[in-house]
């Protein structure tokens, strides 16, 4: 038996969003000052789509139906948070905000890749802002990107 068929790792599965509204992303500055989109772990039952709708209209106070959310890719982040014996398995989706109301922090592509993010999302995030559809997997240690495989998807 495998570590996760013995209980011993864990597969956390989680959504993040970067919904977009005339060339800018709403992005997110977490306590340790490193910037992200908007998301979280899925909830016992929910799909990987509800649960983007959910997180963000509970993070951005912005309500969205389903249809203004598109799939964007997936990442899998291997023994991500060592400690706890965690893979998170993300689920990246993009939405379209026609209001973006009074939340902050819309940011251009330029301006995000310039701010404080995860190593990895310099990698992914090219793919988000051109809409192409990718897969990838991202190794961390000690809070550092020791490697990467990150692939586009074509149908």
């Amino acid at each position: 038996m495998n570590p996760f068929e013995q209980g011993q790792q864990k597969i956390i599965p989680a959504t993040l969003i970067y919904a977009h509204h005339q060339g800018t992303y709403l992005m997110m500055e977490h306590k340790d000052g490193v910037w992200n989109g908007l998301g979280g772990k899925l909830e016992l039952g929910e799909s990987a789509l509800q649960c983007a709708v959910r997180e963000f209209e509970e993070e951005s106070g912005i309500r969205l139906g389903a249809d203004a959310f598109q799939w964007m890719g997936f990442i899998a982040f291997p023994n991500f948070k060592s400690h706890k014996h965690e893979d998170w398995w993300v689920h990246v989706f993009v939405a379209e905000v026609s209001d973006p109301g009074k939340t902050a922090h819309w940011k251009t592509p330029e301006e995000i890749l310039g701010l404080k993010l995860w190593d990895g999302d310099q990698k992914f995030l090219p793919y988000v802002f051109k809409r192409q559809p990718f897969h990838g997997t991202f190794w961390y240690g000690n809070g550092h990107l020791e490697k990467f495989e990150l692939m586009k998807i074509t149908m």
